[in-house]
C-alpha cells in the first residue's frame, strides 16, 4: 500500500529507530496488525509478512505523512490587520463603502488546502461554535469587497484549512457603515463688499462656505478684466 494524503490522525505507535531494523509487530484481538506513527512529518516504511515456517512475503513500501500543526494566515481589511479569532471586538471601524479584504496563508508541512471566507453580523468567540452558527462561505482566491451591512455591524471571518485537515479561524473587528455626508452643503450669495482701486488690482470677495461640521469664513481672489478702449 501507498499513502498518498497527509493525515493529522493516528492510531498506533512506533518508537522511531536510530538504526533501520525490522520490528515485530504483534496483531490485536481481532487478528490485525497496525502501527501507530506519532513523529509529525514524512516518513517511509517497508512492511513485509512472515509465515510462521519463516516465509517471507513481498516488501511494501508506505508513505506516511503526519501533520498535527495548524496553519497561519492573517486577515486584512484596508489598513486593519487580523491573526486569530477575536474573542470580542478591540473597536467599531466606520466606513462609508464597502472595504476591500485580502487574506494571506500559510502552512508546514503540508500545506494549504483551502481558504474562505464569511461575513455575518454575528460574533463567534469560540471554534467550537463557529459550526452552529449559519455562515455562509465563499472560497478566497483574490481580493475581494466586503459588503457592509448598512443597518448593523459586520464581521468578517476567514478560515484556512491544510491539507491534513488542520483549520484555522480568523476574524476582524467589528465594521459599521456609516454614510459619507457632504462637505459642502451651501454657497451663500454673494459678496457683501468689494473694493477695487484700479483696472488690474484684484478684487477681495468674501464668501461663506457652509460646512457639515462648521462654518468657515473663505476669502477667494479674482482679477478685473482689462476693458477694451472704445
Amino acid at each position: 500500500m501507498k499513502v498518498k494524503y497527509w493525515a493529522n490522525r493516528h492510531s498506533i505507535t512506533v518508537k522511531k529507530d536510530q538504526e533501520s531494523k525490522w520490528r515485530k509487530i504483534e496483531a490485536d484481538e481481532d487478528g490485525k496488525y497496525g502501527v501507530v506513527f506519532t513523529e509529525e512529518g514524512e516518513h517511509t516504511w517497508i512492511f513485509k509478512a512472515v509465515s510462521p515456517a519463516g516465509t517471507e512475503s513481498k516488501y511494501v513500501e508506505s508513505v506516511i505523512r503526519i501533520d498535527r500543526t495548524l496553519p497561519t494566515g492573517s486577515l486584512k481589511i484596508g489598513t486593519e490587520s487580523w491573526d486569530s479569532l477575536q474573542s470580542r471586538s478591540s473597536k467599531t471601524i466606520k466606513r462609508g463603502s464597502d472595504p476591500s479584504m485580502r487574506i494571506t496563508s500559510d502552512d508546514e508541512p503540508s500545506g494549504i488546502r483551502s481558504v474562505e471566507y464569511a461575513v455575518s453580523t454575528q460574533r463567534i468567540t469560540e471554534i467550537s461554535k463557529m459550526g452552529e452558527e449559519e455562515l455562509t462561505w465563499k472560497t478566497y482566491r483574490s481580493a475581494v469587497k466586503v459588503p457592509l451591512n448598512k443597518k448593523g455591524v459586520t464581521i468578517v471571518y476567514a478560515r484556512i484549512t491544510d491539507m491534513a485537515g488542520n483549520t484555522t479561524y480568523l476574524s476582524s473587528d467589528d465594521y459599521k457603515y456609516e454614510e459619507s455626508k457632504t462637505i459642502i452643503s451651501k454657497i451663500k450669495d454673494m459678496p457683501t463688499g468689494s473694493v477695487a482701486t484700479g483696472d488690474n488690482t484684484p478684487i477681495v470677495l468674501f464668501v461663506i462656505l457652509l460646512l457639515a461640521a462648521a462654518a468657515v469664513l473663505v476669502t477667494l481672489s479674482v482679477k478685473r478684466q482689462k476693458r477694451g478702449k472704445k
